[in-house]
């Protein structure tokens, strides 16, 4: 939880609250998939401009498994953000040591007007990163 709201608190200026205690509500668990003796907290907050509502979930007590998920491979993942000033945020991805996924680490000229990139965050949720190809917005 720290990484993922270090990331997307300080890189992406999102508003993401310090998360809940953890809990063990059985309901949850059980709505969750999760075995009794796991335990979860919650990070919700609502992405700036907009009405969309976001939530970080953590989870303990349960056997993990590293796994890395490309954007292709089935199943996986991910979201898309409308962003400004993306020039700026991918410096400051960078600078911030964040994995960058677009060839050669740069942006891509999606049209005359739009540019993206796809990231990973500190967890590997994969992230497309829309913004304008106007380098002042």
């Amino acid at each position: 939880m720290e990484e993922s709201l270090k990331f997307w608190n300080g890189v992406l200026a999102m508003e993401m609250p310090q998360p809940s205690q953890f809990a063990s509500d059985s309901a949850m668990l059980d709505l969750m998939g999760l075995p009794s003796g796991a335990s979860y907290r919650i990070s919700s907050g609502v992405i700036p401009g907009s009405q969309a509502r976001i939530e970080f979930i953590e989870i303990k007590g349960v056997q993990r498994k590293d796994f890395d998920l490309r954007v292709t491979d089935p199943m996986a993942c991910g979201m898309a953000l409308r962003i400004g000033h993306i020039r700026d945020l991918l410096a400051k991805i960078k600078a911030s040591n964040g994995r960058v996924l677009s060839k050669d680490q740069a942006l891509v000229e999606w049209s005359d007007t739009v540019r993206n990139v796809f990231v990973k965050d500190p967890n590997g949720l994969n992230l497309e990163l829309v913004g304008s190809a106007d380098p002042n917005l």
